[in-house]
């Protein structure tokens, strides 16, 4: 019995050299999580249309609209957003998908790319005006 007790108190002193290197990793987890601030997305209601704003880039994805529009939008190359201007960079997955009221559509030159599906079942889409010297990025089924 004698021999085993230094065995165990070794042991125990193992087991809680452990349980306390894990203490210390999940505090620096906690504390690195708190300085990096608050999220970087956000997601907004603007003008019936959804937006997620990229905080720290002060870029916008297009990500859905609201069932007010008819007939004619205009995607603004800009959105001044909290006090500060956000550019609209993006138009995301679906985010027209079957808007049958839409006719005419206007994209700024400042978006780059256009997500799937993003104007599927757009029946009524008759004219898009794109302001872009190079045209943007499309996916095959785009519209």
């Amino acid at each position: 019995m004698k021999k085993s007790l230094p065995l165990l108190f070794t042991a125990f002193a193992i087991l809680l050299a452990s349980c306390q290197q894990d203490i210390i990793e999940q505090q620096e987890q906690q504390k690195n999580q708190e300085q990096e601030g608050p999220q970087s997305t956000k997601e907004e209601k603007l003008d019936g249309v959804y937006y997620l704003f990229d905080l720290q880039d002060r870029t916008v994805k297009v990500l859905r609209w609201s069932e007010t529009y008819s007939n004619s939008i205009t995607i603004p190359s800009a959105i001044n957003y909290e006090g500060k201007d956000f550019r609209i960079t993006s138009i995301g997955d679906s985010a027209f998908y079957h808007c049958d009221s839409l006719t005419v559509l206007t994209i700024p030159a400042s978006v780059k790319s256009i997500g799937d599906a993003t104007f599927g079942n757009c029946s009524n889409l008759a004219i898009i005006n794109c302001k872009a010297v190079i045209p943007p990025t499309i996916q095959s089924n785009t519209f």
